[in-house]
């Protein structure tokens, strides 16, 4: 009777060891969940100007464990089927990256005449608009020369995965004229520590009460 009473306490306090680390990564996961929400809604872009008057940009990350990478990618507005028409198995993801390039400025040129003018030839004169939904232009034609403002923007997905014993980049572009020639990626793996799963903290209640009963 006295034994078994033992085995029972030994296993009660193992399992209220497994219980309490239960509780307390369920806490970690919704704060994970949470804060990705909260970086979805607020912008995370931090300007850096720099000695020569270049500017640079830090975002900040959010930091989330496997058993939560799929509600938070749906959290940030990914889709998992267009995931797999990008060749991407969301399961394999280790980071992302939402962003959104627009670059602004104006520019003038002259009309150059490569040609013979005759009499029937008119240049028109006036102002201007064109866009493709990417890049737009708004300017004003006057004799020979051309004045503008340009604005150009489109959003941007990264997508770092793991395959095999490689890591993939996988870059989305929303405009489609747009490309890139060249680029370079350095990956940092870091993995869960040992001691932080549930199992080992089960064990060691376990450990521990069979060190007491004895």
């Amino acid at each position: 009777m006295k034994q078994l009473l033992i085995i029972t306490g030994v296993f009660v306090i193992a399992a209220l060891f497994y219980h309490q680390q239960r509780q307390i990564q369920s806490y970690k996961d919704t704060a994970q969940l949470q804060s990705v929400e909260l970086s979805t809604l607020k912008d995370s872009v931090k300007v850096i100007h720099q000695k020569n008057g270049a500017l640079s940009y830090q975002v900040k990350a959010v930091e989330v464990e496997k058993r939560n990478l799929r509600e938070s990618l749906e959290i940030a507005g990914y889709e998992i089927k267009d995931l797999k028409e990008k060749e991407i198995r969301w399961r394999k993801i280790t980071s992302t990256l939402r962003a959104e390039l627009e670059s602004k400025g104006t520019g003038q040129t002259e009309i150059i005449k490569t040609e013979i003018v005759t009499e029937t030839d008119t240049i028109i004169q006036g102002n201007f608009a064109w866009n493709n939904k990417y890049l737009f232009l708004d300017g004003k034609i006057n004799e020979n020369l051309i004045s503008f403002d340009y604005r150009y923007n489109t959003p941007i997905n990264i997508f770092t995965s793991e395959k095999k014993k490689e890591t993939i980049v996988t870059v989305s572009l929303a405009d489609p004229n747009a490309s890139i020639i060249s680029a370079n990626s350095i990956t940092i793996s870091k993995k869960r520590k040992w001691y932080q799963k549930p199992w080992v903290w089960g064990a060691a209640g376990l450990a521990t009460g069979i060190i007491v009963a004895k």
